[in-house]
């Protein structure tokens, strides 16, 4: 396993991301407890040590979940980070407060390795700051309770300058693949906190699975120049070649995916030439789709007045528009949905997307896309 330094600390190329556990059966959130257990300890044993949760994952149990397991391991060995929900707060700094009090007992540790601001644009900086919760986190960090303070970056590329100016952070988290990298302006993102010297974890390194699951020519192209390497690894290898990455998150919900990782980063191999023009021509195929950028993260979800199942939605359209199995996508949009067009337009779902994703929009025309196939 590669690892990084960082305040003196060895922190393991490949992160361990706490959003997407393997499930319980029938439930969209609950985590299969025996089975995720197993997949952080393998990571642990196999050199992972940076393990990063958040408030509201899993329905607000990942922390505690991932303190359990956690307590079991030497804790001068692991890199626990999690998150303040900035966007969820609505009474202030006292509702911050009890937040990171409960994180505490939830980690069942007296200190956080990495400590963020959660899924903030501009808007939510001027927040943190205005209610005086990033005063109390930064207190919580002289006193040594948070050992580092950074932020998860999701606005506008041209806002991140202005929002690292408002703080003293330690490092960034940031959006970063081969197809944002240009699509979402996420180059100039990672350039203008390089230039702060502030280290970039990074996140949805695979666009919430997007980037595994290709189109057929896409594959062909990256498996003709290797066949033995997997799909998934060509876009860790890419983000890992940038040299201001510390940390690449992977929400690992089973074994394979594990041990790929694994493979890739014990070492990862910085991409040549050859490979980073054949993931030029990947990512104008990508782009050819015009899929919805959806990472599933959930933020969106439940969708209050529909009922709709919003990331499953954009992700059979997605799918439907590599493999053009127009059966399959009408048949499974009719299970998702009542009688399809079950989208009112509320927008509510928009405000919590950290994409910023016209979903009402994309609802429109994924409808009309499905109901206008013959089946």
């Amino acid at each position: 396993m590669d690892f990084k330094q960082h305040n003196n600390r060895n922190i393991s190329r490949l992160g361990f991301g706490c959003m997407r556990f393997p499930l319980v059966e029938g439930s969209d959130w609950k985590i299969d407890e025996e089975k995720a257990k197993a997949l952080l300890l393998d990571a642990y044993n196999k050199g992972v040590n940076y393990f990063d949760t958040a408030y509201p994952y899993h329905n607000r149990t990942s922390e505690e979940f991932v303190g359990r397991v956690l307590k079991t391991l030497p804790r001068e060995e692991i890199n626990i980070a999690t998150k303040m929900p900035i966007n969820m707060i609505k009474n202030g700094l006292i509702e911050a407060e009890g937040i990171f009090k409960q994180q505490l007992i939830n980690l069942q540790t007296d200190y956080i390795d990495y400590y963020l601001l959660h899924a903030i644009n501009l808007e939510g900086m001027k927040k943190s700051i205005e209610s005086g919760i990033y005063d109390f986190l930064d207190r919580k960090r002289k006193e040594g309770v948070i050992k580092n303070f950074g932020f998860s970056f999701h606005g506008y590329a041209t806002d991140i300058e202005e929002m690292i100016g408002m703080g003293d952070f330690d490092f960034v988290q940031l959006q970063l693949n081969y197809v944002d990298y240009s699509l979402q302006n996420a180059k100039l993102s990672y350039e203008t906190v390089t230039k702060h010297n502030l280290p970039v974890m990074v996140m949805e390194p695979v666009r919430g699975g997007a980037l595994t699951t290709l189109t057929p020519e896409a594959i062909s192209i990256m498996k003709n120049y290797n066949p033995d390497a997997s799909i998934a690894s060509w876009a860790f290898r890419w983000v890992s070649s940038l040299d201001n990455v510390l940390v690449v998150l992977s929400g690992m919900n089973d074994q394979a995916q594990l041990d790929d990782n694994i493979r890739t980063f014990s070492p990862v191999i910085k991409l040549n030439k050859d490979e980073i023009d054949i993931l030029d021509k990947v990512t104008h195929l990508f782009l050819q789709t015009k899929n919805v950028p959806c990472t599933k993260c959930h933020y969106c979800m439940p969708c209050a007045l529909a009922g709709i199942d919003i990331p499953t939605v954009f992700e059979i359209y997605n799918t439907y528009l590599i493999d053009h199995d127009g059966d399959k996508f009408k048949k499974e949009y009719l299970s998702l949905t009542k009688n399809g067009g079950d989208c009112v337009s509320c927008k509510r779902c928009m405000k919590a997307c950290p994409q910023s994703i016209n979903i009402a929009e994309n609802m429109k025309q994924i409808d009309r896309s499905a109901m206008s196939l013959n089946t």
